[in-house]
């Protein structure tokens, strides 16, 4: 019984789900100021953009698996270097993530102008498309950060 009130038990895996849920905050925020022309509650409301609410759904799926990465790996000594190098890690994946969508926006699906099929048309297809690459970014973040390496050019090459 006494195992159940330490703090070991109950208050480190609630700074670590604090610690996650502020990554995903700071995830969000990241994803509104690099998209400054979207109004994310004009399209999931009142417009019911559903091909924006998938892409949109899409990218906080890979935002999870990114933030996933970085907890799936092995503990570290103490409470306080661990967070810090959670912290360290997930604000990398979220900057990761979002660099990755804006590359594939402007340099591989540039010809397909994706923004205008997603918000003007409402192309439920390019909604999709948008979302299954931010899934897919996000589980290549996932496997580079769980995996255990010695030097960050190891994990890399892998």
């Amino acid at each position: 019984m006494k195992e159940y009130l330490e703090f070991t038990y109950w208050g480190e895996p609630l700074i670590y789900m604090v610690l996650c849920f502020s990554l995903f905050l700071i995830g969000k925020v990241l994803y509104q100021l690099l998209h400054p022309s979207i109004d994310v509650d004009g399209e999931m409301v009142d417009k019911d953009n559903f091909a924006f609410a998938i892409t949109h759904v899409g990218y906080y799926a890979g935002l999870l698996l990114a933030i996933a990465g970085m907890m799936s790996g092995s503990g570290h000594d103490t409470l306080v270097h661990d967070l810090l190098l959670t912290a360290a890690y997930g604000i990398a994946a979220i900057f990761l993530l979002n660099m990755a969508i804006l590359l594939n926006d402007r340099l591989i699906f540039s010809a397909l102008e994706l923004r205008k099929n997603i918000i003007e048309r409402h192309n439920v297809a390019v909604g999709i498309m948008e979302a299954g690459n931010s899934v897919a970014n996000g589980l290549i973040i996932y496997g580079v950060l769980s995996e255990e390496a010695s030097h960050v050019l190891y994990v890399l090459a892998l």
